[in-house]
């Protein structure tokens, strides 16, 4: 079970924003950008230890170090979890893709000891969705072959 805890709205900072937001059809924003990543391909390299992994824990460290990340609406509460995991998609041997759930870890090793065994059965498996029960996590991919920007707003509901 996923820890969290309450956040108190009535002093919470972000209340007035979050108040005016809550009301739009989709108040979220989505951002993707590229970013440079050669120094971490080449850390990769050097340990040969894999650049997906890798990024993939990156992501998933600093998403985690970012309180307002970790941070959702249940039951009209806003609460915030101790820890987020990451959801990935690996293409399978069909070329469909099957998502994979990795926990986050305190080390890179313990995280890739743990995701390469879910990765290597997804790859095996038939190309499938993976139906989560729970909203403490990300889903984040490593593309570095597909160059892609692009921008979400919030759309306000009418």
């Amino acid at each position: 079970m996923a820890r969290y805890r309450i956040i108190d709205t009535a002093t919470w900072p972000r209340r007035d924003h979050f108040t005016f937001y809550r009301q739009f059809a989709n108040p979220s924003f989505n951002l993707c950008v590229p970013i440079a990543a050669q120094r971490l391909y080449e850390c990769a390299k050097d340990r040969r230890v894999s650049f997906f992994q890798l990024a993939l824990y990156a992501l998933l460290r600093a998403a985690n170090g970012v309180p307002q990340l970790r941070q959702r609406v249940r039951n009209d509460e806003v609460i915030e979890y101790d820890s987020l995991a990451v959801m990935t998609p690996v293409m399978t041997v069909e070329e469909g893709f099957r998502q994979v759930w990795c926990d986050n870890a305190p080390e890179f090793t313990t995280f890739s000891d743990a995701a390469t065994p879910k990765i290597v059965a997804a790859r095996e498996t038939t190309p499938a969705p993976l139906i989560v029960d729970g909203e403490h996590f990300i889903c984040a991919s490593c593309l570095p072959w597909l160059h892609s920007t692009s921008m979400t707003h919030a759309e306000y509901a009418v």
